[in-house]
């Protein structure tokens, strides 16, 4: 939903169309203004509201081509905008983000292109769109490109005060649009290094995790007055004046989005997108058996069963040595639990047949910790250490400390040194019916002879770790 005075789109509801007819929908009922077809304008969907931008293609013909091709083939899709500075740009191009993750790739690249900055002659001011270069390279502008908040020319022109290329400019936000990159522009940014150094981040604190929901992305552009179908052996949609017209083609296994960007005479921008079929569909769950060790904590599915709707799955859990705690599997001991997925449907889908599924409990395995204890010096022995902080296991089980080698003797907390040497320690965890033994895990230290320091009878104490 857009929060800067303008209306977004009414929502076309999800429907079903039979293979005998067609849905005709009046865009103008949708739409919050007069519907344009007006040529050069591309409608940028993103999580932040939707705008225009205008392109230029008499001053800056190879830019804009490239720009579209960048357009036409998918790769502005799920586009990171992943720099801002307030008082300066908004940037993207760079990185595509798989949806509802943090999972990010670079946008694949047609080659560096021609700097039309010279010929387009147009300046960098507020509301341009423009290539970013890559260093001192004038003809390096690829997929990355950035629009203006305020006023550039002296950062971006060719009489630029950095000593860097000029940017072309090749289009503007046109309408309302810049009250949408207003927006963006004014968001926190967090630095994520060198790649992210001013990552504009929505309902977020430094204190907070990044989380998709927190990411400015650009969904998708595309021509004004265009629409978009998900799977085009399955409907035809198309724009016939001011009605879309949806047509079942052949049957369809998977719910098709029809996405419509429009545009009107005033210069804003916005898209709308709902899916159809032609009948509810069924589907399946697959649910592999998964071999796992015992833990003491939640438990990770390695796989999760998953539904050919893509719809997420529930889980409950039938028999076995497990239980749910704060929203997580736990194992109460090993075993083999069995559990049973379901998938209750939605409006394009039936219910899932429920499908059984099993998680093979094996011992767990542990390792050892054992802290680092400082070299002694003493002048005379014997003399006693006093030991703390013992060596842990990560299952949580006692630890025995042993001395494996070397001039003492350990009982409990206590190190009587007996000679000067190296002394070396072992500790072992020898498991139970949860947990396979540890590895032994040993440390040493070093007793040397300090003949200026008289610390006969003194007992030192030794802390592990520090």
């Amino acid at each position: 939903m857009l929060s800067t005075g303008l209306k977004a789109a009414i929502p076309v509801p999800n429907g079903f169309i039979p293979s005998d007819s067609q849905l005709v929908i009046d865009l103008s009922k949708h739409f919050s203004f007069p519907l344009a077809t007006p040529t050069n304008t591309l409608v940028v969907n993103s999580s932040m509201g939707n705008f225009c931008i205008q392109l230029f293609p008499t001053n800056a013909p190879i830019t804009v081509a490239n720009f579209l091709n960048y357009v036409t083939n998918g790769y502005y899709s799920d586009l990171l905008v992943n720099q801002t500075l307030s008082n300066s740009f908004v940037q993207t191009g760079v990185y595509n983000i798989k949806v509802n993750s943090l999972n990010i790739s670079d946008v694949s690249s047609f080659g560096a292109i021609t700097n039309e900055f010279s010929t387009a002659n147009l300046s960098n001011i507020r509301g341009t769109v423009a290539m970013a270069n890559s260093g001192t390279n004038s003809n390096s502008a690829t997929s990355q490109w950035f629009i203006n908040v305020t006023n550039n020319g002296s950062k971006f022109d060719a009489t630029n005060t950095n000593n860097a290329p000029p940017s072309a400019v090749f289009g503007e936000v046109i309408g309302n649009g810049m009250s949408i990159v207003d927006k963006i522009a004014a968001l926190p940014t967090g630095n994520y290094g060198a790649s992210f150094p001013a990552l504009p981040l929505d309902h977020w604190s430094k204190t907070s995790y990044l989380q998709y929901g927190n990411l400015v992305v650009i969904t998708n552009i595309a021509p004004a007055g265009s629409v978009i179908c998900s799977d085009t052996n399955s409907f035809s949609a198309e724009i016939q004046g001011k009605n879309l017209v949806v047509t079942p083609l052949a049957p369809n296994f998977t719910p098709v989005t029809i996405s419509v960007y429009a545009a009107g005479t005033n210069g804003n921008g916005d898209a709308l997108s709902f899916q159809v079929s032609q009948e509810k569909l069924s589907q399946n769950i697959t649910f592999n058996t998964i071999y796992a060790g015992y833990t003491n904590g939640g438990f990770s599915f390695p796989s999760y069963p998953t539904a050919s709707s893509g719809l997420g799955v529930s889980l409950t859990i039938k028999s076995g040595p497990a239980y749910v705690s704060n929203g997580q599997l736990r194992f109460s001991g090993t075993g083999v639990v069995t559990l049973v997925a379901t998938q209750s449907g939605n409006f394009f889908y039936y219910p899932a047949p429920p499908e059984t599924g099993y998680i093979v409990v094996d011992k767990g395995s542990q390792t050892i910790n054992f802290p680092t204890i400082p070299n002694q010096t003493n002048k005379t022995t014997p003399f006693n250490l006093t030991l703390t902080n013992f060596p842990s296991a990560t299952s949580g089980l006692p630890v025995s400390v042993a001395v494996q080698s070397g001039p003492a003797t350990l009982k409990g907390k206590t190190l009587s040194v007996t000679g000067y040497g190296t002394i070396t320690l072992s500790g072992s965890q020898s498991g139970n019916s949860y947990y396979y033994p540890a590895p032994v895990t040993t440390t040493s230290l070093v007793v040397t002879n300090n003949v200026s320091t008289n610390t006969n009878g003194v007992t030192n104490s030794i802390v592990f770790g520090k």
